[in-house]
Order: structure tokens, then C-alpha cells, then sequence
């Protein structure tokens, strides 16, 4: 019982601190992004754009790699 509380506190702990990730990420982003638009002169669409690929690759592969193991 006690094995089975532990596992399951730290499978939320996981689950949950994965969507914190992706908001800091993302909200890491935004910053970045706006400062290329406001000092370097990029377009708000390209770095929208850019800033979203590289959040779903990312979330892509974390995901694909719990299945490394199949191939």
C-alpha cells in the first residue's frame, strides 16, 4: 500500500510538472521572441511560428522517446 501511494505521488509530481514545463518554455518564448521583434527587426508571424515548432518538436520527441523501446 505504502509502494503504491509513493509510485502514484510521484507519477502526478511528473505528470503535473510537465505542463509547467511547457508554460515556461512558452512563456520563455514570448520574451525571446518579442525582443527579436522589438531589436533585431523579425517578423511577429516568424517568431510565433518559430516559437511553436520548437515547443511541439520538443513535446513530440519527449513523448517519442518513452517508445524508443519498441524499435
Amino acid at each position: 500500500m505504502k509502494l503504491g501511494l509513493k509510485q502514484g505521488l510521484a507519477k502526478g509530481l511528473t505528470i503535473g510538472s510537465n505542463s509547467v514545463v511547457v508554460y515556461v518554455v512558452m512563456a520563455f518564448l514570448c520574451w525571446y521572441g518579442g525582443r527579436l521583434v522589438i531589436y533585431h527587426g523579425v517578423r511577429g508571424g516568424t517568431a510565433y511560428n518559430v516559437g511553436s515548432c520548437i515547443t511541439l518538436g520538443g513535446l513530440s520527441l519527449g513523448y517519442g522517446l518513452s517508445h524508443l523501446k519498441y524499435f
